[in-house]
């Protein structure tokens, strides 16, 4: 797994403190995901990134899980997230 230093800090259009490294929470997320994926016998997955200029990148992949699940499994995530975050 790759460690960076997130201590430097550049001021965004909105003078609030941004970070321009990734930072070590979001690589372990994702490498706690390669791990479980590696381990079980997933069938769909999907992810959403978000650079610091609010660029959005997406991918996302099903082998043979039906679209409801799939989407059912999203809006679960949506829903999580509100929950932690609004």
């Amino acid at each position: 797994m790759k460690i960076v230093d997130i201590t430097e800090k550049v001021k965004s259009k909105a003078q609030e403190p941004v970070s321009t490294r990734t930072s070590q929470a979001l690589l372990d997320s994702l490498s706690d995901f390669c791990e479980y994926s590696m381990h079980n016998n997933i069938k769909a997955f999907a992810v959403v990134a978000i650079d610091n200029e609010g660029q959005v990148s997406n991918s996302w992949h099903s082998d043979g899980t039906p679209i409801v699940s799939v989407l059912g499994a999203i809006e679960l995530m949506k829903i999580d997230f509100m929950d932690e975050y609004l």
